[in-house]
């Protein structure tokens, strides 16, 4: 059986009616058949996946009034880990943030949410792939198939940003500060609400004076704030400049940029031999930069939040949430590829 992902959130009601018919509520007393969980720290929680990996596969489903043990492993969904089953599993530690220790709060939507959209990358990568080995198939118009999945990309990144930014200002809201004298204001449910003011960047002590947050998280913000300014210009600076989406060329290695056109300052991640004539470079090391420093900013500010704040215990003790899609493999390798770029091992250490 390949399992599809559910979410349940435990408490003493039995059903919870929901707009995602995967949502139910449980008696957590039907879960002390699990012995991976930390059963004191269930109630209140949700739990978004009752899939499990520790070298081999055990998965409960519920079934009336208990839950059983069946024989089931992904296909695209999430489980929870000692460590990946496969290579090309994803584990991002915001995502496991979410599952393990901020599951006391109402992100269950959330999460599913941002699972969606990075399983939504990778298949837009591997569309992006699939044109390039069909282009000769189709006689026109494969320049603006490519053009519509650049922007996707760009929207489902902007995606990113903003639910994250809804998982920190929840988290937000349910912090009790110890210093009474800070003044603490609800957070902007927008990403780019917290990094800009009448367009102009936030500075870190103007985060934290305006907000009451810890200056550690005030400077996750404002790191990202380069990038984000150039991923909001991704879209119009490769798709609408002028009007009508520049050419996209190809050559037998794949799709082809203007260099001008890419947005990103200062990124010089181009191979020497991948340059061709008239200032055109491979487009996709572009791409996979976007969905690079995305998930790495958000894993950035996990680790922030983890640090800072006083969180509940994780619900999976010594496992982690393992992400596994239909594309994996193009993401994976797409990640692979832009860090193999942007920290290129020396000669010394390439053995």
């Amino acid at each position: 059986m390949e399992s599809q992902f559910a979410i349940i959130r435990l408490g003493n009601h039995q059903q919870l009616k929901a707009v995602n018919a995967y949502i139910t509520k449980m008696d957590v007393t039907k879960l002390a058949a699990i012995p991976f969980l930390n059963h004191a720290e269930l109630p209140g929680r949700f739990l978004c996946s009752s899939l499990f990996y520790d070298g081999e596969w055990h998965g409960w489903i519920e079934a009336g009034d208990q839950m059983i043990k069946v024989q089931m492993w992904p296909a695209e969904t999430l489980y929870f880990g000692t460590q990946a089953e496969r290579k090309t599993d994803l584990c991002l530690r915001f995502l496991n943030l979410i599952a393990q220790r901020l599951s006391c709060y109402p992100l269950g939507k959330k999460l599913f949410a941002l699972q969606v959209d990075v399983c939504n990358l990778a298949a837009s990568l591997a569309k992006i792939q699939l044109l390039h080995r069909s282009r000769k198939e189709i006689p026109h118009g494969v320049s603006r198939m490519v053009a519509t999945e650049i922007e996707y990309l760009h929207s489902v990144c902007r995606s990113i940003f903003d639910l994250w930014q809804e998982v920190v200002a929840t988290v937000w809201d349910g912090i009790k500060l110890l210093d009474t004298e800070t003044k603490k204001r609800q957070l902007k449910q927008s990403y780019a609400g917290m990094l800009f003011s009448s367009n102009k960047p936030r500075t870190t002590q103007e985060l934290v004076d305006w907000f009451g947050i810890p200056p550690p998280l005030a400077e996750c913000y404002t790191r990202s704030t380069t990038f984000f300014t150039d991923l909001r210009e991704f879209r119009d600076r490769i798709l609408h400049q002028g009007g009508e989406p520049p050419p996209i060329f190809d050559d037998e290695s794949g799709f082809l940029v203007s260099a001008a056109r890419v947005p990103f300052r200062g990124l010089d991640i181009w191979r020497p031999e991948e340059r061709h004539p008239n200032d055109l470079v491979p487009l996709l090391p572009v791409l996979n930069y976007a969905i690079y420093r995305t998930l790495a900013i958000c894993n950035e500010f996990g680790q922030t939040i983890e640090g800072i704040f006083q969180l509940p215990p994780p619900i999976v003790p010594n496992f982690w949430l393992q992400l596994r899609g239909y594309f994996d493999e193009v993401l994976v390798g797409a990640l692979a590829d832009i860090d193999s770029r942007l920290h290129p091992r020396s000669a010394s250490n390439a053995t």
